[in-house]
């Protein structure tokens, strides 16, 4: 019995660590879920080029390479 009051404090730290551990993962995982939903919703940007301009876009850097 005088052993099961001894650990009773230590099991108790223990718990309350546990429960600050798990609060912090949650955080942790609703930030990236905000973040995601975030991303998604930037406007994505796309570039049309004409063949011509790809073709002086090519060239160019093999010039300058």
């Amino acid at each position: 019995m005088k052993e099961l009051q001894r650990l009773k404090p230590l099991a108790e730290q223990f718990f309350a660590l546990s429960v600050k551990f798990l609060e912090l993962i949650d955080a942790d995982e609703t930030e990236y879920a905000q973040f995601i939903e975030d991303v998604k919703k930037t406007p994505t940007e796309k570039y049309y080029f004409s063949r011509g301009r790809l073709r002086r876009l090519k060239t160019r850097k093999k010039a300058q390479a």
